[in-house]
């Protein structure tokens, strides 16, 4: 799409348009079994992993902490106001933390995001008393969407993931054997993003790497559609009133959310290294969409994405090391948890990363 007035209303016309086709299509009328805590305290003890699902009221925040040993304990949080005075900020603390301010400027926005980030933590991270190194799988609600986990003292250098539900990440089942294919392609306009992917791929013996022209939105689909592993540094655009039309900017044009579903085969993990990549709407009954959830809908098994801009040289440091530990064998969560151990960052593993 332009940019004009005239391209802008064009755009909102064609997707009114196909969200309204969407409501006339017929679903698969599939009705999955119902996971009940039984089933996740036994996926949780036969993982290794602690679940945690977080309560939110419009009076109090509240965590239940299953795979501990025994049935499972609810831990109180605190007012539902104290959480969300910290988290109201928090999105714009990240965003001018990223932009690179200078000299004092830079000394005040890092003091002030450290501060809020030890906040949050002694909030909903402290009271839980998570064993040493222990992973855990994180089931929030829609206002907790955009918090860096592994920014959070307490959760730093610890293997997390996000799922869109405990459910989902019980149905889904652990992370499968070592991914042998991946695919890597970087988008116009972002500095290293060539230098990021053609580090990161340095790791994979069978690597497919399109920059440059080359990156266009059918080359990259198929590759996407034999590739074990698929990761695009681009530039993302979250689109508020429609997420399935969240986007990556590839050399031709837009590469939508929505398009993950046309794929004869999903990668198992798919990394966005791309701002607004992990940034999520939410829908009725707390449903969250965007792009990286559309790449778990269509099958992919985990995402690793920011609600927040990154860095272009933490970026350009951190996911060349997290390949290095995938092709090595680790998870995707711990790939991530140890890459990030001296260097945290708003990238988070949403799915089922391990």
């Amino acid at each position: 799409f332009g940019q004009g007035p005239d391209d802008e209303r064009r755009e909102r016309e064609l997707m009114e348009s196909l969200r309204g086709r969407l409501w006339h299509r017929a679903g698969s009328g599939a009705v999955l079994p119902r996971v009940d805590l039984a089933a996740v305290r036994a996926a949780a003890d036969g993982r290794g992993v602690l679940a945690v699902a977080y309560c939110w009221t419009e009076e109090t925040v509240a965590a239940v902490v299953v795979g501990d040993g025994g049935p499972g304990r609810v831990v109180g949080l605190g007012p539902t106001r104290a959480v969300t005075a910290l988290l109201g900020g928090l999105g714009p603390d990240l965003e001018t933390a990223a932009g690179e301010p200078a000299g004092p400027l830079a000394r005040a926005v890092d003091a002030g995001l450290r501060t809020r980030l030890a906040a949050l933590a002694e909030l909903l991270v402290t009271p839980l008393d998570l064993p040493t190194g222990r992973p855990v799988v994180l089931s929030v609600p829609g206002a907790f969407r955009a918090v860096p986990w592994g920014m959070l003292p307490g959760l730093v250098g610890r293997p997390c993931t996000v799922p869109s539900s405990l459910a989902a990440w019980v149905r889904t089942g652990p992370w499968p054997a070592r991914p042998r294919v991946a695919a890597f392609a970087a988008g116009p306009g972002v500095p290293r993003s060539d230098e990021e992917v053609q580090r990161a791929a340095t790791a994979w013996p069978a690597a497919t790497v399109r920059v440059g022209e080359d990156a266009t939105v059918e080359q990259v689909s198929t590759d996407a559609g034999t590739a074990d592993v698929l990761h695009v540094a681009a530039h993302g655009r979250h689109h508020r009133e429609h997420p399935s039309f969240s986007r990556v900017e590839l050399a031709d044009g837009p590469w939508f959310g929505h398009d993950a579903h046309r794929l004869p085969r999903t990668p198992g993990l798919v990394v966005l290294s791309a701002c607004e990549g992990g940034r999520t709407a939410v829908r009725w009954g707390e449903e969250t969409d965007g792009l990286a959830r559309a790449w778990l809908h269509a099958g992919a098994h985990c995402v690793v994405a920011s609600a927040a801009s990154v860095r272009d040289e933490v970026a350009c440091e951190v996911l060349p090391e997290v390949h290095r530990r995938l092709a090595g064998g680790e998870a995707p969560a711990l790939a991530l948890a140890g890459a990030t151990a001296d260097l945290p960052t708003t990238l988070v593993c949403l799915g089922s990363g391990w």
